[in-house]
């Protein structure tokens, strides 16, 4: 019998002369003929890098739902298990290991798991069956340069080009496919835009003269491309904009605020923004207003053509035209969050989703936007995508987590985890039924090629690989930093290897050196560390605290040292400094009035001789020793501080013959007496925090910041502002041994100049254009055995970075600062100079 029989009612009615009887209802079960396990996916092998996350997989099926049992070298364990501390696998390898029913995560994982096996038996009443074994391998070292080439330029070869990563790292907004399919744009923040012809795997990248902020991009015809900016860096950029050479180039159609645009044909478009919604019938070139209906309670955030002449929009208020976008009426159905729809996607047959950003649900459509049903989503998606009739994927903001429906929307299945964490703003974009790009942040670009199973990264940047602070010893002969996955090394700035032992695999919040040989870096999670060979091995001098965060260390020497950080006791944090003269062997509190037992947690420790040292707080709070140590005094800085802590002191670094640079939170000081007097030299204050000040030799000097990198070449005297196109927070800055100036930062962003950290050509006066040929980086989980024979490339993210949030409104152009907590210190983020509007399609 059929299982569709499953359920079905049964009842008999007898009869004759005096009257009927019906008996009472039966119920028919039929039950599932019971069947064996079948793995229809088996477990691939992985490969990774020290440090690194790896995530075996399995999928099957079988009658009753089976059980798992996943086994690491032959151990069995069962799904559920995770281990809050690493554990010992074999006699080397050491990792945290969390397991489920469907899937086997290893992290932080250690050299000697190299050659780990891994197998799952998956069992029911019928039977068992078990899976072939995968094998784990782990790699040494870590190539974060290579040639410069990989990365984009700003400014031609002899400007500013990313190590890592490729191509670039602003943020990317908006795809759109041509009508062959083969050929696609991708636009984001500072005028970025990329364009391949071959599926993403050759790109050409730009950056417009306009620097506009795109929120969305259409491509009625060939070549044709329309595009939105919203709220825009550069004043005078908002509006439509069109380009009739695939990019190249861009005219401004329209000004004021566009959010989103979608397109009936190769003429006929729809475009909203701010309370506005325009028309165009030619192709872009030309936009006419329409009427906002007057039934509408805010402006629309998002707009599709769903087929048959009908355009749907979405906000606090979905309406739809059913012609061709000239009147409109409301839908109430479509609405799904209080706060209303944030996008609209339609699969070309009349089956539309619209989406939020509140709840897990999208609303659907299955007849052109005239009804609307709520179908329950695996968690919350603001964007979604259709790759033909069936096929229709979203990603998640918060984790990258990605979910797939194979019958249009109507139901949906969870497909996996990413290696990302953090809000990514993914837009997915499907050009079939198989294959896919999504963008979001950092200029992240992912691909599929099984219908949204699975994610492969091609490009771009991780929200967790910030490269916060690169190092060098007094000769400058080595670099030591956080770059990725740990604290690595370098003798050139391009090439960078982890230690030979002793590797840190967490948040390096500082580095001292004490000579050229002998370091100590300070880590919230692991502690104090000590290297004596330049970097190459690494010992624990001092552990971490079990209720507190080591900030910053300097060193006087090689003997000489303090630490600074702070303690949450009973809820309250409360600082500290210590320090050691035995290199670091033994630690004796340092009594500092006005820091220690204080909520002042110390952001910066220097030293700048083996006696005179600084260390520097929020509020503009800065004391200084010229005792190695033994004894402070609070240093008042001009003009600097206040109760909002906008001018916190981020950086103290050594200057051309005796003088002494200061970053803060809005400005570079600068000091020729000892650390008492201090005068601003840079004023940032339009954009926010500076972070880092280095200098090459007595004249030439960099700064970096929030979207910014300066550069003197008269002693700190004057600074220049390059302006590159470049949206994000550079945190550190310094010199290779070959004199080439290196930039670090969010997402990963590791920048190089040969030029002395100049110039040839100023980005601001010309399109920059540079082909490169992507290669995949990241597996994001696979669901199926990935295309790279089996073994996916993956990375370990090293910190979350805090998010930037969203502007309030839609409309708003001038916004205030932020503060966001960056390298255990509180920065400000000018907008929306750094962080434009959310761009909602």
């Amino acid at each position: 019998m059929a299982a569709a029989c499953d359920g079905a009612q049964i009842s008999v009615t007898l009869t004759n002369s005096a009257g009927s009887v019906t008996s009472r209802t039966a119920t028919l079960r039929v039950n599932p003929v019971p069947t064996a396990p079948v793995i229809t996916q088996q477990p691939a092998n992985q490969s990774i890098l020290v440090g690194g996350t790896a995530s075996f997989n399995v999928a099957y099926s079988g009658s009753p739902t089976p059980t798992t049992s996943w086994e690491i070298n032959g151990t069995a364990y069962a799904p559920g298990t995770q281990f809050a501390q690493p554990i010992t696998i074999g006699s080397s390898c050491t990792a945290f290991a969390t397991l489920s029913v469907n899937s086997l995560e290893f992290s932080q994982v250690t050299l000697g798991c190299d050659g780990t096996t891994v197998a799952v038996t998956v069992s029911n009443a019928s039977g068992s069956v078990r899976s072939r074994t995968a094998t784990l391998t782990v790699s040494d070292g870590v190539n974060v340069g290579a040639p410069v080439s990989t990365g984009a330029c700003f400014g031609g070869p002899a400007g500013w080009c990313f190590l890592q990563p490729a191509p670039q790292i602003n943020l990317l907004t908006a795809l759109a496919f041509d009508s062959s399919g083969s050929a696609l744009n991708i636009v984001g923040t500072r005028g970025t835009v990329l364009s391949s012809a071959d599926f993403g795997g050759t790109v050409t990248a730009s950056w417009q003269t306009q620097r506009q902020d795109f929120t969305d991009l259409a491509s009625p015809s060939p070549g044709r491309l329309v595009a939105a900016v919203q709220v825009s860096g550069q004043v005078g950029s908002e509006g439509l904009w069109l380009s009739t050479d695939s990019g190249q180039s861009w005219t401004r159609t329209d000004t004021g605020g566009a959010l989103a645009v979608a397109f009936k044909d190769a003429l006929v478009g729809v475009a909203i923004g701010g309370d506005r919604i325009r028309r165009t019938t030619d192709g872009g070139a030309t936009w006419t207003d329409i009427p906002i209906p007057a039934f509408a309670s805010g402006p629309p955030r998002g707009v599709a053509y769903a087929g048959n002449d009908v355009f749907v929009i979405v906000g606090p208020t979905p309406a739809r035209s059913a012609d061709g976008g000239l009147n409109w009426v409301a839908m109430p159905g479509a609405q799904v969050a209080s706060t209303g729809l944030t996008d609209v996607v339609f699969n070309g047959q009349g089956v539309g989703l619209a989406l939020n950003d509140q709840v897990a649900a999208v609303a659907r459509t299955t007849d052109f936007g005239v009804t609307w049903t709520n179908v329950p989503l695996p968690f919350i998606a603001s964007r979604a995508a259709f790759g033909g009739a069936n096929t229709a994927v979203i990603l998640n903001d918060q984790d990258s987590t990605h979910a797939r429906s194979v019958d249009a929307g109507a139901t949906w299945s969870a497909a996996g985890t990413s290696l990302r964490i953090g809000q990514q703003r993914w837009r997915p974009y499907m050009r079939n039924a198989l294959q896919g790009i999504a963008v979001g942040n950092y200029g992240a670009i992912l691909r599929t090629e099984d219908g949204g199973q699975s994610w492969l990264q091609v490009a771009g940047g991780n929200t967790n690989d910030t490269v916060y602070v690169i190092e060098p010893n007094p000769s400058r002969s080595v670099l030591l930093a956080q770059i990725n996955s740990g604290t690595a090394r370098s003798t050139d700035g391009r090439i960078w290897t982890l230690p030979s032992s002793g590797r840190v695999f967490a948040t390096t919040n500082s580095i001292g050196w004490g000579s050229d040989t002998v370091a100590l870096i300070a880590s919230p999670i692991f502690g104090i560390w000590q290297t004596l060979d330049a970097g190459d091995n690494w010992t624990q001098v001092r552990p971490p605290n079990s209720n507190g965060l080591h900030t910053a260390v300097a060193m006087a020497n090689e003997q000489i040292a303090v630490v600074g950080g702070y303690l949450i006791v009973s809820g309250v944090a409360s600082s500290f400094v210590e320090r050691t003269t035995d290199g670091g062997q033994t630690w004796s509190p340092v009594n500092i009035a006005g820091l220690t037992g204080t909520p002042t947690a110390p952001y910066v420790a220097r030293f700048v001789s083996p006696t005179l040292g600084f260390i520097g707080g929020p509020n503009a709070s800065l004391w200084r020793t010229s005792d190695a140590g033994q004894s402070w005094s609070r240093i008042n800085l001009p003009n600097e501080g206040t109760t909002n802590q906008t001018d916190s002191v981020q950086a103290i670094r050594n200057g051309p013959g005796t003088s002494i640079f200061m970053a803060t939170d809005s400005s570079v000081l600068r000091n020729t007496d000892g650390g008492l007097t201090w005068t601003r030299v840079l004023d940032n204050s339009d954009r926010g925090s500076m972070t880092d000040v280095r200098f090459l030799d007595a004249n030439i000097g960099i700064a970096v910041g929030v979207s910014s990198l300066w550069r003197t070449s008269n002693g700190g005297t004057s600074w220049t502002r390059l302006d590159l196109p470049y949206q994000g927070l550079l945190l550190t800055a310094g010199w290779t041994p070959g004199g080439d100036a290196l930039a670090g930062g969010d997402g990963g962003a590791l920048l190089i100049n040969s030029a002395q950290g100049a110039l040839a050509v100023r980005p601001e006066n010309r399109t920059f254009k540079q082909t490169l040929r992507l290669r995949p980086q990241t597996a994001v989980r696979p669901a199926a055995t990935p295309r790279n024979g089996g073994r996916a490339t993956t990375q370990k993210p090293a910190v979350t970075v805090a998010p930037r949030n969203p502007a309030a409104t839609q409309r708003d152009v001038t916004l205030p600062p932020i503060k966001q907590r960056i390298n255990g210190r509180w920065v400000t983020v000018k907008r929306p100079a750094v962080q434009v509007l959310a761009p909602q399609r």
